[in-house]
């Protein structure tokens, strides 16, 4: 059966500090940001107080806590700080275009947007088949306290990211 958790994600950031050695953050630095051109994607501040410099004040509504969740722990579920100009030099390296070199193989990028068996809606990371925009071939979105984004892969190469820092249910 198809069950998505960010838990797993999380795990998914542990196993990489075990494989690697290094942490989480410094590979992603190292073996996806630099070859990608990204020189600005880091774990967020867990609170206002600690936020980095350039990173945006999040809001949260109803009353609720936009810092409720610890960026350290979650930093492979979504608790990474990033801008819209680096979110798309990523996705430019992931998204079969030629303008820009991807840094993965065809075949992993294959295997990385082929829906699983069990839910065709969902491949490796990656939400696919999506029914009612047509244009779009993969998409993440996410919400943790304090914000709401999603960034896509659509057809012919036109791509792109939304980041809010804020949510509502």
């Amino acid at each position: 059966k198809h069950d998505y958790n960010n838990l797993n994600f999380a795990v998914l950031g542990l196993i990489v500090e075990q494989l690697s050695g290094m942490a989480y953050e410094d590979y992603l630095a190292e073996y996806v940001h630099k070859p990608a051109g990204v020189k600005d994607i880091v774990v967020s501040g867990n609170t206002l107080a600690t936020r980095l410099p350039n990173e945006c004040e999040y809001y949260g509504q109803d009353g609720k806590n936009p810092y409720g969740n610890d960026m350290i722990v979650s930093k492979a579920a979504g608790g990474m700080a990033a801008n819209v100009e680096e979110l798309m030099k990523l996705m430019a390296t992931v998204d079969y275009g030629t303008k820009v070199p991807d840094i993965l193989k065809k075949e992993t990028l294959d295997l990385m947007y082929t829906p699983c068996d069990v839910y065709n809606r969902y491949a490796k990371g990656w939400r696919v088949n999506y029914p009612y925009i047509t244009t779009w071939e993969a998409y993440h979105g996410g919400t943790l306290g304090g914000t709401s984004t999603i960034w896509t892969r659509g057809k012919d190469n036109v791509n792109g990211v939304v980041l809010c820092n804020s949510r509502s249910n």
